[in-house]
Protein backbone atom coordinates (compact mmCIF):
# COMPACT_ATOMS: atom_id res chain seq x y z
CA UNK A 1 0.00 0.00 0.00
CA UNK A 2 2.79 2.38 0.92
CA UNK A 3 4.53 1.50 -2.31
CA UNK A 4 1.43 2.43 -4.30
CA UNK A 5 1.23 5.78 -2.49
CA UNK A 6 4.87 6.51 -3.31
CA UNK A 7 4.35 5.67 -6.98
CA UNK A 8 1.23 7.84 -7.09
CA UNK A 9 3.08 10.73 -5.44
CA UNK A 10 5.93 10.47 -7.94
CA UNK A 11 3.45 10.33 -10.84
CA UNK A 12 1.57 13.38 -9.56
CA UNK A 13 4.83 15.30 -9.17
CA UNK A 14 6.00 14.46 -12.70
CA UNK A 15 2.61 15.41 -14.11
CA UNK A 16 2.75 18.79 -12.33
CA UNK A 17 6.24 19.43 -13.69
CA UNK A 18 5.14 18.52 -17.22
CA UNK A 19 2.11 20.81 -17.07
CA UNK A 20 4.26 23.67 -15.77
CA UNK A 21 6.75 23.21 -18.60
CA UNK A 22 3.97 23.17 -21.19
CA UNK A 23 2.43 26.34 -19.78
CA UNK A 24 5.75 28.18 -19.83
CA UNK A 25 7.37 26.89 -23.01
CA UNK A 26 4.54 26.40 -25.50
CA UNK A 27 3.29 30.03 -25.55
CA UNK A 28 6.70 31.11 -26.82
CA UNK A 29 5.96 29.31 -30.08
CA UNK A 30 2.71 31.17 -30.63
CA UNK A 31 3.55 34.72 -29.56
CA UNK A 32 5.06 37.00 -32.19
CA UNK A 33 7.97 39.03 -30.87
CA UNK A 34 9.18 41.98 -33.01
CA UNK A 35 12.72 41.30 -34.17
CA UNK A 36 15.47 43.81 -33.44
CA UNK A 37 18.47 43.30 -35.66
CA UNK A 38 20.90 45.19 -33.45
CA UNK A 39 19.79 46.13 -29.93
CA UNK A 40 22.81 48.41 -29.58
CA UNK A 41 22.06 50.50 -32.66
CA UNK A 42 18.27 50.31 -32.96
CA UNK A 43 16.09 52.19 -30.44
CA UNK A 44 13.49 50.13 -28.59
CA UNK A 45 10.72 52.05 -30.36
CA UNK A 46 12.13 51.37 -33.82
CA UNK A 47 11.49 47.83 -35.03
CA UNK A 48 12.96 46.00 -37.99
CA UNK A 49 11.30 43.18 -39.87
CA UNK A 50 12.16 39.54 -39.21
CA UNK A 51 13.98 38.71 -42.45
CA UNK A 52 13.01 35.02 -42.30
CA UNK A 53 9.33 36.00 -42.06
CA UNK A 54 9.78 38.48 -44.90
CA UNK A 55 11.42 35.95 -47.22
CA UNK A 56 9.14 33.06 -46.33
CA UNK A 57 5.89 35.02 -46.57
CA UNK A 58 7.13 37.03 -49.55
CA UNK A 59 5.13 39.33 -48.20
CA UNK A 60 1.35 39.27 -48.36
CA UNK A 61 0.48 37.75 -44.99
CA UNK A 62 2.76 39.79 -42.76
CA UNK A 63 1.36 43.22 -43.54
CA UNK A 64 -1.72 43.01 -41.28
CA UNK A 65 0.22 41.12 -38.63
CA UNK A 66 3.07 43.62 -38.51
CA UNK A 67 0.75 46.61 -38.54
CA UNK A 68 -1.11 45.15 -35.58
CA UNK A 69 2.07 44.37 -33.64
CA UNK A 70 3.61 47.76 -34.38
CA UNK A 71 0.48 49.90 -34.15
CA UNK A 72 2.05 52.09 -31.46
CA UNK A 73 5.31 52.55 -33.36
CA UNK A 74 5.28 54.83 -36.38
CA UNK A 75 8.81 54.74 -37.78
CA UNK A 76 10.05 51.22 -38.44
CA UNK A 77 13.32 51.76 -40.20
CA UNK A 78 15.88 53.81 -38.35
CA UNK A 79 18.89 53.50 -36.07
CA UNK A 80 20.70 55.68 -33.57
CA UNK A 81 23.25 56.62 -36.20
CA UNK A 82 20.96 57.08 -39.20
CA UNK A 83 19.70 60.52 -40.15
CA UNK A 84 16.77 59.69 -42.43
CA UNK A 85 13.65 57.85 -41.26
CA UNK A 86 11.09 56.16 -43.49
CA UNK A 87 7.36 56.42 -42.78
CA UNK A 88 4.29 55.11 -44.62
CA UNK A 89 1.05 56.98 -45.22
CA UNK A 90 -1.90 55.33 -43.49
CA UNK A 91 -4.76 57.41 -44.88
CA UNK A 92 -5.75 58.66 -48.32
CA UNK A 93 -5.53 62.43 -48.53
CA UNK A 94 -2.85 62.89 -45.88
CA UNK A 95 -1.82 66.54 -46.21
CA UNK A 96 1.73 67.75 -46.75
CA UNK A 97 2.18 71.40 -45.75
CA UNK A 98 4.86 73.85 -46.82
CA UNK A 99 4.81 75.33 -43.31
CA UNK A 100 4.06 73.35 -40.15
CA UNK A 101 2.55 76.48 -38.59
CA UNK A 102 0.29 77.37 -41.52
CA UNK A 103 -2.27 74.72 -42.49
CA UNK A 104 -3.56 76.79 -45.42
CA UNK A 105 -0.41 76.07 -47.46
CA UNK A 106 -0.97 72.52 -48.70
CA UNK A 107 1.67 71.16 -51.09
CA UNK A 108 0.06 67.82 -51.78
CA UNK A 109 -2.37 65.19 -50.51
CA UNK A 110 -0.72 61.77 -50.31
CA UNK A 111 -2.34 58.38 -50.89
CA UNK A 112 -2.37 55.45 -48.50
CA UNK A 113 0.81 53.29 -48.53
CA UNK A 114 2.91 56.07 -50.09
CA UNK A 115 6.30 56.17 -48.42
CA UNK A 116 7.99 59.35 -47.23
CA UNK A 117 11.51 59.89 -45.91
CA UNK A 118 11.84 62.32 -43.01
CA UNK A 119 14.78 64.64 -42.46
CA UNK A 120 13.58 66.58 -39.44
CA UNK A 121 10.93 66.68 -36.74
CA UNK A 122 9.40 69.68 -34.97
CA UNK A 123 6.31 70.38 -32.87
CA UNK A 124 4.62 67.10 -33.74
CA UNK A 125 5.35 67.30 -37.47
CA UNK A 126 7.96 65.61 -39.66
CA UNK A 127 9.73 67.39 -42.49
CA UNK A 128 9.91 64.86 -45.27
CA UNK A 129 10.31 64.06 -48.96
CA UNK A 130 7.77 62.12 -51.00
CA UNK A 131 8.37 59.89 -54.02
CA UNK A 132 7.98 62.84 -56.41
CA UNK A 133 10.67 64.82 -54.60
CA UNK A 134 8.25 67.22 -52.88
CA UNK A 135 9.47 68.49 -49.50
CA UNK A 136 7.05 69.46 -46.75
CA UNK A 137 5.57 68.86 -43.31
CA UNK A 138 3.21 66.03 -42.30
CA UNK A 139 1.62 65.66 -38.89
CA UNK A 140 3.27 62.84 -36.95
CA UNK A 141 0.14 60.97 -35.98
CA UNK A 142 -0.64 57.25 -36.06
CA UNK A 143 -3.86 57.96 -37.97
CA UNK A 144 -1.78 59.41 -40.81
CA UNK A 145 1.44 57.41 -40.54
CA UNK A 146 1.77 53.67 -40.15
CA UNK A 147 4.56 51.31 -39.21
CA UNK A 148 4.84 49.46 -42.47
CA UNK A 149 3.35 49.13 -45.92
CA UNK A 150 4.21 46.12 -48.05
CA UNK A 151 3.12 44.90 -51.47
CA UNK A 152 3.16 41.46 -53.05
CA UNK A 153 6.05 40.75 -55.39
CA UNK A 154 7.65 37.76 -57.05
CA UNK A 155 11.10 39.23 -56.49
CA UNK A 156 12.89 41.01 -53.67
CA UNK A 157 16.17 42.94 -53.70
CA UNK A 158 17.63 42.71 -50.17
CA UNK A 159 20.14 45.52 -49.57
CA UNK A 160 22.31 45.24 -46.45
CA UNK A 161 23.71 48.70 -45.65
CA UNK A 162 26.01 47.37 -42.93
CA UNK A 163 27.63 44.63 -45.01
CA UNK A 164 27.35 46.55 -48.28
CA UNK A 165 25.99 43.69 -50.31
CA UNK A 166 22.74 42.65 -52.01
CA UNK A 167 20.87 39.35 -52.15
CA UNK A 168 18.09 38.77 -54.67
CA UNK A 169 15.17 36.41 -54.01
CA UNK A 170 12.53 34.89 -56.21
CA UNK A 171 9.86 33.73 -53.81
CA UNK A 172 11.79 31.97 -51.04
CA UNK A 173 14.68 31.06 -53.34
CA UNK A 174 17.96 32.98 -53.30
CA UNK A 175 18.76 33.52 -56.98
CA UNK A 176 21.76 35.86 -56.69
CA UNK A 177 23.88 36.27 -53.57
CA UNK A 178 26.44 38.68 -52.17
CA UNK A 179 26.36 41.33 -54.88
CA UNK A 180 28.87 43.89 -53.69
CA UNK A 181 27.41 47.39 -53.55
CA UNK A 182 28.21 50.91 -52.44
CA UNK A 183 25.61 53.05 -50.67
CA UNK A 184 25.56 56.50 -49.07
CA UNK A 185 27.34 57.57 -45.91
CA UNK A 186 25.28 56.97 -42.75
CA UNK A 187 24.51 60.07 -40.71
CA UNK A 188 24.94 62.51 -43.59
CA UNK A 189 21.65 64.19 -44.50
CA UNK A 190 22.78 64.73 -48.09
CA UNK A 191 24.23 61.32 -48.90
CA UNK A 192 22.62 58.77 -46.61
CA UNK A 193 20.66 55.98 -48.35
CA UNK A 194 17.19 55.71 -46.79
CA UNK A 195 16.34 52.38 -45.19
CA UNK A 196 12.88 50.87 -45.51
CA UNK A 197 10.72 48.82 -47.85
CA UNK A 198 10.34 50.35 -51.29
CA UNK A 199 9.53 49.04 -54.76
CA UNK A 200 11.05 49.55 -58.18
CA UNK A 201 8.97 52.42 -59.53
CA UNK A 202 10.58 52.93 -62.92
CA UNK A 203 13.36 51.74 -65.23
CA UNK A 204 15.23 54.83 -66.35
CA UNK A 205 17.00 54.88 -69.73
CA UNK A 206 19.85 52.33 -69.78
CA UNK A 207 22.48 55.01 -70.32
CA UNK A 208 21.81 57.65 -67.72
CA UNK A 209 23.58 60.97 -67.24
CA UNK A 210 23.32 62.84 -63.96
CA UNK A 211 23.65 66.58 -64.44
CA UNK A 212 23.80 67.10 -60.70
CA UNK A 213 26.90 64.94 -60.26
CA UNK A 214 28.22 65.14 -63.82
CA UNK A 215 28.57 61.38 -64.18
CA UNK A 216 27.34 58.60 -66.44
CA UNK A 217 25.85 55.39 -65.05
CA UNK A 218 24.03 52.44 -66.59
CA UNK A 219 20.88 50.38 -65.88
CA UNK A 220 19.29 52.74 -63.33
CA UNK A 221 16.23 51.67 -61.33
CA UNK A 222 14.24 54.25 -59.39
CA UNK A 223 13.02 53.02 -55.98
CA UNK A 224 12.25 56.34 -54.28
CA UNK A 225 12.31 59.97 -55.42
CA UNK A 226 15.76 60.54 -57.00
CA UNK A 227 17.28 57.46 -55.35
CA UNK A 228 18.40 54.81 -57.83
CA UNK A 229 20.07 51.43 -58.03
CA UNK A 230 22.59 51.67 -60.87
CA UNK A 231 26.03 50.71 -62.11
CA UNK A 232 29.20 52.35 -60.86
CA UNK A 233 30.07 55.43 -62.94
CA UNK A 234 31.18 54.77 -66.52
CA UNK A 235 32.93 56.86 -69.16
CA UNK A 236 31.30 58.23 -72.31
CA UNK A 237 31.81 54.89 -74.05
CA UNK A 238 30.17 52.90 -71.29
CA UNK A 239 33.40 51.54 -69.87
CA UNK A 240 33.55 51.14 -66.10
CA UNK A 241 35.74 53.71 -64.36
CA UNK A 242 38.16 51.51 -62.41
CA UNK A 243 38.72 53.95 -59.56
CA UNK A 244 34.94 54.04 -58.95
CA UNK A 245 34.58 50.27 -59.23
CA UNK A 246 37.25 49.85 -56.55
CA UNK A 247 34.98 51.70 -54.10
CA UNK A 248 32.37 48.91 -54.13
CA UNK A 249 31.87 47.51 -50.64
CA UNK A 250 32.23 50.96 -49.08
CA UNK A 251 29.51 53.55 -48.34
CA UNK A 252 30.73 56.36 -50.59
CA UNK A 253 27.82 57.11 -52.95
CA UNK A 254 25.59 60.20 -52.99
CA UNK A 255 22.71 58.09 -51.64
CA UNK A 256 22.04 55.83 -54.61
CA UNK A 257 23.01 52.16 -54.55
CA UNK A 258 25.91 51.35 -56.87
CA UNK A 259 26.80 47.87 -58.14
CA UNK A 260 29.06 46.37 -60.80
CA UNK A 261 27.82 46.98 -64.35
CA UNK A 262 27.02 43.30 -64.95
CA UNK A 263 25.08 43.14 -61.67
CA UNK A 264 23.25 46.35 -62.59
CA UNK A 265 22.22 44.76 -65.89
CA UNK A 266 20.86 41.72 -64.03
CA UNK A 267 18.87 43.88 -61.59
CA UNK A 268 17.57 45.92 -64.52
CA UNK A 269 15.90 42.74 -65.82
CA UNK A 270 13.62 42.63 -62.75
CA UNK A 271 10.15 44.11 -63.23
CA UNK A 272 8.57 47.24 -61.79
CA UNK A 273 7.00 46.46 -58.43
CA UNK A 274 9.96 44.36 -57.28
CA UNK A 275 10.44 44.91 -53.55
CA UNK A 276 13.58 46.77 -52.49
CA UNK A 277 14.23 46.00 -48.83
CA UNK A 278 16.97 48.27 -47.45
CA UNK A 279 18.19 47.75 -43.89
CA UNK A 280 21.16 47.86 -41.52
Amino acid sequence: MNRNKVIKSVFDFLRSVLITILLIVLPAFFVFIPYERSPKSVPASAYLLDEDKLKEAMIPKIKAEMQNELKDSIAVFSSNTSFKKTYYINENGAKMYSDSNDKSKIIKCLDRDNEVVAYNEKDGYIYCEDDDGNMGWIKKDSSLLTSIAVNDSRYMIDVNLTKQFINVYEGKSLIKANIKCSTGIVGNNKTETPSGIFTIKRHETKNFYSKKYNENVMYPLKFFSSYLIHSVPVDNKGNTITSEHDKLGKPVSHGCIRVDKADAQFLYSLPNGTIVYIHY
